[in-house]
């Protein structure tokens, strides 16, 4: 089992946000083809990056998390459990950076070849694509450092600092 990336102690977690360039609507349907049949598209680039079985899941254990967010995702989130108002994204996130770049490269790919089917369905149906559309991923990468330790205080004892002896 590989181990996890750690800084200081504490985990750190790699983040990608990939923004989708097309509005979710009717025709296009673009979240059902990012996620594919009962999630197929998703379930793939999981298993491909070490393969969650169902105790890991259960457990919250999994080595890397997609997320489908943004307007027309269907995901609801925060106290609210309302659906965030930022444009469709896919995040990535992993505490392993070896997975984290295998589902990062895939989720690019699967996107990459949405952006084909689409640029096929505007030709088909003589529609004008999205404004400002380009077929170039979007993205933004993190990683989530530990916040440093503060120095420890004085040594204190009980109500005073203990003299050096």
């Amino acid at each position: 089992m590989q181990q996890e990336e750690m800084h200081g102690g504490r985990y750190v977690r790699y983040t990608c946000r990939f923004e989708i360039a097309i509005a979710n609507d009717e025709e296009f349907r673009i979240v059902r083809r990012l996620r594919g049949a009962n999630g197929c598209n998703m379930i793939r680039i999981k298993e491909m990056c070490g393969g969650e079985n169902e105790h890991a899941v259960k457990r919250s254990l999994e080595t890397t998390k997609l997320f489908l967010r943004g307007k027309g995702s269907g995901f609801r989130e925060g106290p609210m459990q309302v659906e965030s108002q930022e444009p469709l994204s896919i995040n990535v996130q992993s505490r392993f950076y070896d997975k984290y770049r295998v589902a990062c490269d895939l989720v690019q790919e699967l996107i990459l070849n949405v952006y084909e089917e689409y640029k096929v369905f505007c030709a088909k149906f003589q529609r004008k694509p999205a404004n400002d559309f380009d077929m170039m991923v979007k993205k933004e990468e993190t990683a989530s450092r530990p916040e440093p330790v503060p120095e420890l205080p004085p040594n204190i004892f009980e109500g005073g600092i203990v003299p050096n002896m």
